[in-house]
Parts: structure tokens; C-alpha cells; sequence
């Protein structure tokens, strides 16, 4: 590997370029998957919500007047 190479991957620690690599890629897939998270959990509250205001009429009534106002 060049000198250019090895100056350009971040490093933690020793100088130990491949535990920054991981290091680095851990962080990036954990930023990753928590976004990714996030997304699924308000598409499974908002599927939620459309459940109770399908089984709950008055509750589709109450949610929607209150949208108005």
C-alpha cells in the first residue's frame, strides 16, 4: 500500500489501521441501522394508528375533529 493510502484511513489507537477501519465501518453501519430503525418504528405506529381508527369509528371522529381545530 502506498503512503497516500495509509494516511487517508483514520485510525484509533496504535496505528493499527485495520481496528480504525472496523472501528469506522462499526460506527457507520450502528448510524445506519438506528435510521433505519427509526423509519420502521413511524411506519409501524402510523400502521397502528390507521388499525385503531379502522376498528374504532368514533375514534377516526374524535382524531379528525381535532385535526380541524
Amino acid at each position: 500500500m502506498d503512503l497516500e493510502g495509509k494516511q487517508s484511513l483514520p485510525t484509533l489507537g496504535s496505528g493499527n489501521s485495520e481496528l480504525g477501519t472496523e472501528a469506522l465501518v462499526r460506527k457507520v453501519v450502528e448510524e445506519v441501522l438506528e435510521t433505519k430503525v427509526k423509519e420502521i418504528r413511524g411506519t409501524l405506529q402510523a400502521g397502528c394508528l390507521e388499525c385503531r381508527m379502522r376498528k374504532d369509528p368514533s375514534s377516526q371522529r374524535t382524531e379528525l375533529h381535532s385535526m380541524k381545530h
